[in-house]
């Protein structure tokens, strides 16, 4: 290559070389290869050559095919005026003389007795000793190689001798490989000046037959050993066989007119052997298990068996040849997509484009069969495999098709079922992976918040300037971080109850415990208990009480059911019907309940109920004598609001373990996946069910279910409205949060989270007596965060380390807020040494940010490198190779300590911007971190055709006051 590369690119033109002949090792072995190499230079900016771009095309297989069609025509041209048979093998070993690399080595064994075209048909009148013609290119006295053999001698220590054995009995050719040890080692030898000189591999031993009961001599040829062997390396040793066979037949042409009486002899007494044999096969026929049908070419069949009418639907009383002709075929049984493929496979045999022919179809009939192990029934299409074949006559005419049928049915079953069950494993994999993403994420996000906050207790605590210049305003940032954590140790309790239920309600250790309860009060408590996140979010809530509760129960009467579970899948729907209906234009929410002595069927709110689990709904029939001896009836209740709805698609995936409604659920509203699929569990294991409509998207959702309860007298006690049971029903673990309605998710979709390498350490240890770290100037941080807890806490414990902090609240006001930034040309930039971006924001994520910040800096709209650091609470390996990748400068996984990070920071805009920081390290001018920046402006940014104002108050956290607060800004 270096002989073609270095013209290429002194003399800056292209270069070409044709059938470069190159070994490479392929498959095990070094193979002889040929190649067009084009080689252009590639000029740089300046005239010079900087490399050069090799074009390369193998043409392998045609310059072997080329030679060795040389070899075939030579051989040809050698042969074709031998007067004698011996002549013949003379010529042909000559002829070969000339091609080293495709024939290493040949050998001929001929049959110089006349005998050998015996008039007998018998193979065993034509094992005769053959005795060795001539060689090339191997030594003679090879150990491996006989002088002479006979080929009736079965014990024969001649390897070659047994091969030529199996190849005139077989009628074909003997592959001898030493890749499976067949080939005899003293063959297996390189020979020199031919064949590369490497050893051969595969040798083929092929008869030369004048006859159709013998051969005139073994044509035995080493092949190439630096060329695979395949059906061309065996194509070509054929070529050479049949026309050492042509040549030797037109010489014999008279002891084949011998041959020919004889072999009419023979037929006659085959037919007469034929007659006799023929009832033995019919009888053989009938009774096998396959179908068996011999047809014309015109499709009329001569002969089926009883299996091959039963299989095909043609009953046998039936005088089935004319049933054949009639409309009523068997074409008629054949499923509609498939007789076109029968069709096509009865035009190809007719056409001789194929000798034999194997098709697959489908019948109209079903294929039922019981399963063994449980005793059900099993269903599914019935398959038929067709194997037909050609019998031709002399002519090559097709004058009969055989055909063979059996049934696939089983087989295609078991492949469908065990693919069916190789997609739910998949499918719970990929589910189960995202549900550990989302946990690490849920938890983490909290956590790093609860670390920050414990930091910002520490070193107020720890700063004596603090303690002397405002003990009120240290106390008012101590309480605030503490309130900050109890807030994220309670979403985190939810996010582990949730999967704790869940565990409980796989170990079948979640039981039913009935009370006796007010359904009205109990729901109307609910209400209540959400009352002001209802106000804050402006929806107009009401509870129905249907007409079928008024016919059944009194309004003083009680029930015996369970309340806490039944308030965890209320308060579950009510959380979802909250948080997806708060930003719609219309809002109002209904939760209405019902009641009926039979199961209800879920027309009242036009859906169907999800058909409940075999055992689940076996288990929680039998009601035991703690529910009491009232009369049984079903409670249905059903939460509707006038939020986002659902599609078609959506509604598909509801109710799975680890699922949400579609991908963007989880990164707008957050949650478990799990909160619908515990309450479809609840529902079952109360005797009901649960199921959901929606009209559209954009036109609200009726999520509805019914549980099994029981009457009771109403002197029972008012249970529902005391605070222990009130209490108990809190302790519960209730998917979507009681104490953080807005941290649940819709349940039920699919999310996946972008990645996350630490570069940063993160730390789970709060080191207690950690010295704040004085910094060298301050630095300008850009925050981006949608998590307005985290907005706060971050920003506080970096302006604490001496940092300008600005708040963006997605990649969209990232984007703009560096529009004006130094790194743009802002004629009153504002200072910027690094950004903090986060991953799971709404509007524009962090990943699609840095991307559009990498393409900006590469169209100079931005001046310099921006120094990005991803903030997230995605660890796993893969999620951090992505955030690299797309244009990260480091990664910090939550959670994280702001001084662990701050230094980090530091580094960071050094390495990337060293003349943002002067050689003393303290900047131009005395910057301190503002407290409180005013409403900044960021302009109007524009993604995906969709233009944003984009404005907002970083210190609106000022006027949070009260847990309240705190908790609807979570």
């Amino acid at each position: 290559m270096a002989e073609l590369i270095r013209p290429a690119v002194m003399q800056g033109k292209a270069v070409r070389s044709v059938k470069e002949l190159s070994f490479h090792e392929r498959n095990g072995i070094l193979e002889e290869t040929y190649w067009n190499f084009v080689i252009f230079p590639i000029v740089g900016s300046e005239g010079y050559a900087l490399g050069a771009v090799d074009s390369l095309v193998e043409l392998t297989r045609h310059v072997i095919s080329q030679r060795r069609g040389e070899v075939v025509e030579k051989l040809k041209e050698q042969v074709s005026g031998s007067g004698t048979i011996s002549d013949i093998w003379h010529r042909c070993l000559e002829s070969l003389e000339g091609f080293p690399e495709d024939v290493p080595f040949a050998l001929i064994y001929s049959n110089d007795d006349d005998s050998a075209s015996s008039t007998s048909s018998s193979w065993a009148n034509s094992m005769k000793e053959y005795r060795l013609h001539g060689s090339l290119g191997i030594d003679r006295n090879n150990a491996a190689i006989p002088t002479s053999f006979d080929v009736a001698d079965r014990e024969s220590v001649y390897g070659l001798a047994r091969a030529c054995r199996d190849a005139i009995i077989g009628r074909k050719t003997v592959v001898l490989r030493r890749q499976d040890n067949s080939l005899p080692a003293d063959l297996a030898t390189a020979i020199p000046g031919r064949g590369w000189e490497d050893p051969v591999e595969a040798v083929c031993v092929m008869p030369v037959a004048n006859n159709a009961s013998g051969a005139l001599a073994f044509f035995i040829l080493g092949l190439n050993p630096r060329r695979p062997f395949n059906e061309e390396s065996l194509q070509f040793a054929h070529n050479l066989r049949d026309v050492l066979t042509k040549s030797s037949t037109l010489l014999g042409q008279a002891k084949f007119e011998e041959i020919h009486d004889n072999l009419a002899t023979q037929l006659k007494i085959s037919t007469l052997k034929a007659a006799r044999n023929e009832d033995k096969f019919t009888r053989m026929a009938e009774s096998a298990p396959i179908g068996i049908c011999t047809f014309r070419p015109d499709g009329k069949p001569l002969y089926c068996n009883d299996e091959y009418l039963n299989l095909v639907g043609v009953p046998r009383e039936y005088d089935w040849k004319k049933l054949w002709d009639s409309s009523a075929t068997w074409r008629s049984q054949v499923h509609p997509e498939d007789i076109e493929k029968i069709n096509i496979a009865w035009r190809e045999l007719l056409e001789k484009k194929k000798t034999s022919a194997v098709v697959e179809y489908r019948v109209l009939r079903p294929w039922r069969s019981i399963d063994k192990a449980t005793g059900s029934e099993l269903t599914g299409e019935t398959w038929l495999m067709n194997n037909a074949v050609t019998e031709l006559d002399d002519d090559g005419n097709v004058v009969y098709i055989h055909a063979w049928l059996h049934e696939t049915s089983v087989r295609h079953y078991t492949e469908t079922l065990l693919s069916n069950r190789l997609q739910e494993a998949l499918e719970t994999k990929r589910a189960s992976e995202n549900f550990i993403d989302m946990v690490s994420h849920e938890l983490r996000n909290p956590l790093s918040a609860i670390l920050q906050s414990a930091d910002g207790i520490l070193t107020a605590l720890d700063d004596p300037e603090a303690r002397t210049r405002n003990d009120n305003e240290m106390l008012d940032g101590i309480l605030d971080s503490a309130k900050t954590i109890i807030l994220c140790a309670s979403h985190q309790k939810c996010i582990v109850d949730d999967i704790l239920c869940l565990s409980k309600l796989d170990s079948n250790l979640l039981v039913i415990t009935p009370d006796k309860v007010s359904p009205p009060q109990l729901i109307g408590r609910v209400l209540k208990m959400y009352d002001g996140e209802l106000q804050r979010a402006s929806i107009n809530a009401k509870l129905e009480i249907e007409q079928s509760y008024h016919k059944i129960m009194d309004s003083h009467e009680y029930a015996m059911l369970d309340p806490s579970r039944l308030l965890q899948v209320v308060i579950n729907l009510l959380t979802n019907a909250i948080k997806f209906t708060q930003f719609s234009d219309k809002r109002g929410l209904t939760i209405s309940l019902g009641a009926s002595y039979e199961k209800p069927t879920g027309a009242r709110h036009k859906l169907t109920f999800i058909k409940p689990r075999t055992v689940r709904h076996e288990h929680s029939t039998a009601l035991s004598e703690e529910w009491g001896e009232g009369k049984d009836i079903y409670l249905q209740l059903a939460v509707q609001d006038t939020g986002r709805g659902l599609s078609e698609e959506e509604i598909s995936l509801l109710f799975q373990r680890f699922s949400q409604a579609s991908p963007k659920t989880y990164k707008q509203y957050g949650g478990s996946g799990l909160g619908l699929f515990i309450s479809r569990e609840l529902c079952e294991l109360q005797g009901g069910a649960i199921g959901v409509s929606s009209p559209g998207v954009g036109k609200g959702t009726t999520f509805a279910f019914y549980v099994r309860a029981r009457r009771c007298p109403p002197e029972s006690g008012a249970v529902a409205e005391s605070p222990v049971a009130l209490q108990h029903v809190w302790n519960t673990p209730v998917t979507g949060s009681t104490a953080m309605p807005q941290a649940a998710g819709l349940d039920d979709a699919n999310h996946t989270h972008p990645p996350a390498p630490v570069r940063a350490p993160s730390s789970t240890t709060i080191q207690s007596q950690s010295k704040p770290v004085v910094p060298e100037r301050p630095l300008h941080v850009l925050v981006v965060e949608d998590n307005l807890i985290n907005q706060r806490v971050m920003a506080q414990q970096l302006r604490k380390q001496n940092c300008v902090v600005h708040i963006a609240n997605h990649g969209l006001e990232a984007l703009s807020f560096l529009s004006t930034s130094a790194f743009s040309s802002s004629t009153s930039p504002t200072p910027l040494d690094v950004v903090l971006m986060d991953q799971e924001m709404p509007v524009m994520d962090g990943i699609t940010c840095v991307r559009e910040i990498r393409t900006r800096q590469a169209a100079h709209e931005f001046t310099g490198h921006i120094p990005v650091i991803a903030v997230t609470a995605n660890a796993r390996s893969e999620q951090i190779t992505v955030m690299m990748q797309a244009g990260m400068d480091s990664v910090v996984t939550k959670p994280f300590r702001i001084p662990d990070l701050v230094p980090q920071m530091r580094k960071l805009v050094e390495k990337t911007n060293p003349s943002s920081m002067t050689k003393d390290g303290a900047s131009d001018k005395d910057e301190r971190p503002p407290m409180s920046p005013e409403p900044q402006d960021f302009g109007t940014a524009t993604t995906n055709s969709t233009r944003v104002k984009v404005q907002r108050t970083p210190s609106s956290w000022d006027q949070v006051v009260g847990d309240q607060a705190l908790h609807d800004l979570w």
